[in-house]
């Protein structure tokens, strides 16, 4: 799934069975999932993952049916640049999540003109052909991947 940092997904598998247990992989291996804050619905053919932090990207998901694996769901984070209110990369109104790219971001720039006055650290950037992107002096841009 594709989500912003913080948000709610619900991943769901279209097979039948009489048993279901979802699973997580965060690095180390499968590990059956409990509900919890934020996982419901472990034990049926829909999780619901409710406000992820954006550490998890990468986190894979699976989902046992009557005993069997499932393919696999990987978590990722994208914050895609809108532009809705100024230049501003640190305006929170500019982009699709509603709140600034972090370092677990990947983050999407179609179209527009992007001033950066800060020092952003983001997971990885994808500027569209026509973009203007200016990081100001004394500034620095810091993609992780």
């Amino acid at each position: 799934g594709k989500i912003c940092p913080a948000g709610s997904t619900t991943l769901s598998i279209n097979l039948s069975g009489t048993t279901y247990q979802w699973q997580v992989d965060t690095g180390t291996g499968f590990t059956n999932i409990v509900d919890n804050s934020n996982y419901n619905g472990s034990a049926t053919p829909s999780l619901q993952l409710i406000n992820i932090p954006s550490s998890w990207y990468g986190y894979q998901y699976r989902c046992l049916v009557d005993g069997t694996g499932c393919k696999a769901f990987t978590l990722k984070f994208i914050n895609t640049w809108t532009g809705a209110s100024d230049t501003s990369w640190e305006n929170a109104a500019n982009w699709s999540c509603g709140e600034l790219p972090d370092a677990n971001t990947d983050v999407i720039i179609n179209a527009g003109t992007v001033i950066v006055n800060s020092n952003p650290n983001v997971r990885s950037l994808t500027l569209g052909d026509n973009v203007i992107f200016t990081v100001n002096p004394n500034f620095i841009f810091t993609i992780n991947h």
